[in-house]
Formats: C-alpha cells, structure tokens, sequence
C-alpha cells in the first residue's frame, strides 16, 4: 500500500508539473506575428505583468485584438500601476483602471492586427496593423494610463477609414532599445521596398 500511496502521489505531481508549464508557455510568448505564428484566438497572457491581449481570428475580414487586466487587482485600482503615475494622476486614476473597469478595446489599434510585442517593463504593448481593414501603422499602448501613440510612421496620422501602408513587427531589440518592422504583405505585392527597418524606443 504505501508503494501504490506513493506512486500515486508522483503521478499527480507530475500531471500538475506538466499541466502548469503547458499552461505557462502557451500564453505567455513576448512576441506574435501572424505571418509566423497563424492566428489563435483566445487570451494571451503579458509574460512580465498583469494584462493580457485577446485575439479575435476573423479570417477573410482581419484579425483583431482586446486588452483586459488579467491579474489580480488586489484593490479598487491596480497597485503596481498606481506606483508608476505622478501624484496628480492617481487621484483619477480609478476611471482608468478599476475591478469594474478592467478592458479596453479601441477599433484603431485593435482593427486587422498583424503583430505585437510586448515591451520588457511590463507597462507597454506595441501593436502593429494592416492597411486593409485595419489603420496601417504602428502604435506603442501605454498600459498603465491606458492611452496609446502612432510611433510608424511618423508626422501625418492615420485612421482605419484613411488607413497607412500596413506593417509587421518583427522583433524587439531589448539591450539596443530598437524595435524592428517592415512593410506588410499588402506593400509587398505592390513591389515595394520591405526591408527591415527600425525604430528607437524607450523603456519606462
């Protein structure tokens, strides 16, 4: 009996060990590229904080994307983000962040989504689109005061109804401090140049 007790004991350790790092790896990629990696919808948990982003796969008509804080907020606000903002924003920042206020979607940054890569401080979230159904550019999310940038191309901003060229996240330089992109599939075809290029970023 105590063999059988033990035996028994190992196999379920084993099944939890091998059921937590299944469920520890799938969701917790820093990077996504459609092109690559195929669309899987579901929750993607951030590998280095509370959020997640969810990937809606609509197939012909794009790809498309939520953000929803995941973690447990432990308050009415989430402390960890309070710590970050000036003394001037936390008084507000319960409209930002809150147990009943916990997803954000906006249809420019969230529309045929072709990448995204979270960045290493756990506060930000690059997110790139297509031209098609989407706004054709790159934004930086600022997670913590829940707000985002176009950050590619520079100078004249874009809409999803007057869209940019589209581009594709293709790796985060963490020690340079550089995200690199090109131009996606859409301005492939046309015979464009898409090498990869790269754009200077900091971390909060």
């Amino acid at each position: 009996m105590p063999k059988i007790a033990i035996l028994s004991f190992f196999f379920i350790l084993a099944t939890m060990l091998f059921s937590n790092a299944a469920k520890s790896e799938t969701p917790t990629a820093q990077m996504w590229i459609l092109e690559k990696d195929g669309c899987k919808q579901g929750l993607h948990q951030q590998p280095s904080g509370p959020m997640a982003i969810i990937l809606f796969c609509e197939d012909a008509v794009g790809n498309y994307a939520g953000l929803v804080y995941y973690g447990h907020m432990e308050a009415p606000s989430p402390t960890d983000f309070v710590r970050k903002l000036s003394e001037s924003e936390k008084n507000s920042f319960y409209k930002i962040w809150s147990l009943g206020n916990r997803m954000w979607q906006d249809p420019v940054w969230a529309s045929d989504v072709t990448s995204y890569a979270w960045g290493p401080d756990g506060m930000t979230l690059y997110i790139a689109t297509s031209g098609i159904y989407g706004s054709g550019v790159i934004y930086e999310l600022d997670l913590v005061r829940r707000s985002y940038k176009q950050i590619v191309p520079s100078g004249k901003k874009f809409t999803t109804s007057n869209p940019g060229p589209g581009f594709i996240i293709t790796r985060l330089d963490t020690e340079k401090e550089k995200l690199f992109y090109k131009y996606s599939l859409y301005k492939e075809l046309s015979g464009e140049d898409t090498r990869e290029r790269s754009i200077k970023i900091k971390h909060k």
